[in-house]
């Protein structure tokens, strides 16, 4: 059963090794010998989510040996059913593995600066390991308050929950009286979708398989789970991140009608007055579902995470399923965008990649039924 979603963002904490539960002993002891492990060390992030941190220390011999341990280590976590990632910085990756093997799995990385950069522009810039858009980013380390030393770290989802309105976009009318505020809503669905990220229906990682079907399949047949792994996720992944939201609608509810997966969360939209058509000077904001190509062959929804104005346009990050893996399985992603009069394109490594698609407007998720 997957795990309660969590509305509070919450920010990483560096795990004793005191405190390591059974399942991090079990992997530690694969990382013989010992001397190799004090350059990989685990960090939480959320409910069963753990960073491998790849580091400079005494043991690391070639980068064809270094990435066959770091896989090792990576594929022992897998089969315990961690959700796993990668800590490293751009420097330590290129001396120590060097690869663009293990873009799959989520990055959390180092980069100081002053002052600080809440952004991934830097990592655009200077992309590294094939990556397409880190998760994280580590800002600073061993800063000292009260007497307690801590590293400070950024990700959108910690961002995104006190994020101001883009200063274009109209003013909402204040919620009615017994509804959450929308600012509270907003930051539960960005949260509920920052841990959807890396979820997935491969079944050579079942844990991650039994979160990704719970989300976007609750209350189905067997049968009906099964198929539903197997398609096109982004409108299913939406729909899951609504109803963990709070929102209420028999649209959302078992048993599934196939092929319905966008136009059911469009009718939901329609009947609350939360659809937006696009206009040159209206954004969505962090937790909305912005909808592509809604005429064309290739329509694709997906949440927004953070949204910032640009001189000419817009940058966004968002939370995208209906995405593939390495072995073809379908996945979600967390991905960063740009957004020039009404195209929509997907960034990666510091330039514009992939089709672009024509942005049909928005669902304001604040204006959804909720519970």
């Amino acid at each position: 059963m997957r795990p309660a979603r969590r509305c509070a963002p919450q920010r990483a904490r560096r795990r004793p090794d005191h405190a390591l539960s059974t399942q991090d002993r079990a992997i530690t002891t694969l990382a013989a010998p010992p001397f190799r492990f004090a350059a990989l060390h685990f960090f939480a992030l959320r409910s069963g989510f753990f960073y491998l941190r790849a580091e400079s220390g005494s043991g690391w011999t070639d980068f064809a040996g270094n990435a066959a341990f770091l896989t090792e280590l990576l594929q022992a976590a897998e089969t315990l059913g961690l959700r796993v990632g990668i800590y490293t910085s751009a420097s330590e990756w290129s001396r120590i593995i060097n690869s663009m093997e293990f873009s799959a799995y989520p990055l959390w990385y180092a980069h100081y600066s002053r002052p600080l950069d809440f952004t991934f522009d830097d990592y655009y810039q200077s992309p590294f390991g094939g990556w397409a858009s880190p998760v994280m980013k580590q800002l600073t380390g061993n800063e000292t308050c009260n007497g307690i030393t801590y590293d400070r770290n950024w990700a959108p989802s910690i961002a995104a929950a006190s994020r101001p309105t883009p200063a274009s976009l109209p003013s909402k009318p204040s919620s009615p009286a017994g509804r959450r505020s929308p600012g509270d809503v907003r930051a539960c669905a960005v949260s509920i979708a920052n841990d959807a990220v890396g979820l997935g229906a491969n079944p050579h990682n079942p844990t991650s398989r039994a979160s990704y079907l719970a989300l976007i399949a609750p209350g189905e047949t067997p049968a009906m789970q099964e198929a539903m792994g197997k398609m096109s996720g982004c409108g299913l992944v939406v729909a899951g991140i609504w109803r963990d939201t709070g929102v209420t609608s028999s649209h959302l509810d078992a048993p599934y009608v196939v092929a319905s997966a966008i136009s059911r969360l469009v009718t939901i939209a329609w009947s609350a007055n939360a659809w937006v058509r696009y206009e040159d000077k209206l954004a969505p904001s962090p937790g909305d579902m912005v909808l592509l190509d809604a005429d064309g062959p290739h329509t694709h929804v997906y949440t927004v995470i953070t949204i910032e104005r640009t001189s000419t346009g817009y940058a966004l990050t968002s939370v995208d399923g209906g995405q593939v893996d390495r072995q073809g399985c379908e996945t979600i992603l967390l991905k960063s965008r740009t957004w020039a009069s009404n195209h929509d394109t997907v960034k990666a490594q510091g330039v514009n990649w992939g089709s672009t698609k024509t942005i049909s407007g928005w669902i304001d998720v604040t204006r959804l039924p909720l519970k």
